[in-house]
């Protein structure tokens, strides 16, 4: 009784464990940008043609936005955490001239690192940018 008891514990364990990690994977960034890859670049190709920029409805895609002019990046929030003096937003861009940008295509100058490039701001501000493909970056941005 007890060896079915613990093997029931084991399998109810993984199954949860299992739901959460599939849960955590799909609220990526990266995970969702090749979920949507199709539909973004639709978007992309309609603003670059037209300069009509429509977003549609897209699973895990927050928001979207069109920062700057030349060059422009369109930006793609997927998520974020915490309160205002300290908030972590998360996403990515597409950068119309394939280069990196601080959020929000800010003045602040980029710094490279290992894994892509950090930019900061004024008191505690910051974040972070790697290169996902193409003309396509992951960002970071703390506040």
């Amino acid at each position: 009784m007890k060896k079915q008891k613990s093997v029931f514990f084991l399998c109810i364990s993984l199954a949860v464990l299992l739901a959460f990690f599939g849960f955590f994977i799909r609220q990526q960034p990266r995970w969702i940008f090749r979920q949507n890859k199709a539909a973004l670049e639709a978007v992309i190709a309609e603003y670059e043609q037209t300069g009509t920029f429509s977003v549609p409805e897209l699973p895990g895609i927050k928001t979207a936005n069109v920062w700057g002019t030349d060059p422009f990046i369109v930006e793609f929030c997927t998520g974020g955490f915490g309160l205002a003096p300290a908030s972590v937003y998360r996403g990515f861009y597409y950068s119309q001239n394939g280069k990196p940008a601080a959020f929000q295509n800010g003045p602040q100058t980029l710094v490279p690192t290992k894994d892509g490039w950090e930019w900061s701001g004024p008191g505690d501000n910051g974040g972070t940018t790697q290169h996902l493909e193409g003309s396509w970056f992951l960002f970071q941005a703390h506040f």
